[in-house]
C-alpha cells in the first residue's frame, strides 16, 4: 500500500499536516531488514517511498526525522540498485515482484519504462537528500546511477517524432 500511502502524504500536507502520522506509515512500510524484496513485493511502490522521504523533508524540513531514517533508506535502495540488469534497466523478480503502475490493462513484460522513469526520478530524490545529510559521496553515486538511467531511457523508450514514451520493451526491443 505504499503507492496509496504516497497520495495520502500529499493529501495530509494539505489537509490536516499530521506530520507524526506520515513518519509512522513510513517507517513501517520500510519494513524490515535485510531488505530482500521490494516494499509490498512492488517495484513502483518502493520507488514511491523514496519520494514520499524526499517529500516529507521538502514539506516539513524534518531533517531529524531524515538523519534517523536515512541509513535504511539508503540499504532499501541499495536493494534496489542491485536489481539493476547489464542493460542498465532496473528489474523485479517475476515469480515474486510486481509491477503494478495502475489497474489498467497494459503489457508489463520486460522492461517496463514507467519502471524505469519512476526509479529515476527516486535516485534523484535519494540523491538531493543525501546531499542535504552531507554524504556527498553517496549523493554522487546516487546522481550518477540516475543520469546513466535516464540516458538509458531516453535512447530506448522516446520517440522523438512521436513525442511519447514506448509503454515496455522486450530483448531491447519495444
Amino acid at each position: 500500500w505504499a503507492g496509496d500511502a504516497y497520495q495520502s502524504f500529499l493529501f495530509n500536507y494539505y489537509s490536516f499536516f499530521d506530520v507524526e502520522i506520515n513518519r509512522r506509515t513510513l517507517w513501517a512500510l520500510l519494513g524490515k531488514e535485510p531488505f530482500t524484496h521490494y516494499i509490498n513485493h512492488i517495484q513502483d511502490y518502493s520507488y514511491f517511498w523514496f519520494i514520499s522521504l524526499y517529500d516529507h523533508y521538502f514539506y516539513t524540513g524534518d531533517i531529524s526525522f531524515l538523519r534517523s531514517i536515512f541509513p535504511r533508506a539508503v540499504k532499501a535502495l541499495n536493494f534496489c540498485m542491485d536489481q539493476i540488469g547489464d542493460d542498465g534497466f532496473v528489474r523485479g523478480d517475476p515469480y515474486r515482484d510486481w509491477v503494478f503502475i495502475d489497474w489498467v490493462d497494459m503489457p508489463r513484460n520486460g522492461v517496463v519504462s514507467a519502471e524505469q522513469i519512476l526509479f529515476c526520478v527516486a535516485l534523484k530524490k535519494m540523491a538531493y537528500l543525501a546531499a542535504v545529510l552531507g554524504y556527498k559521496d553517496l549523493s554522487e553515486k546516487f546522481k550518477s546511477v540516475s543520469e546513466r538511467l535516464k540516458e538509458a531511457i531516453f535512447k530506448l523508450f522516446y520517440n522523438v517524432e512521436k513525442g511519447f514514451f514506448y509503454n515496455n520493451a522486450v530483448d531491447g526491443k519495444v
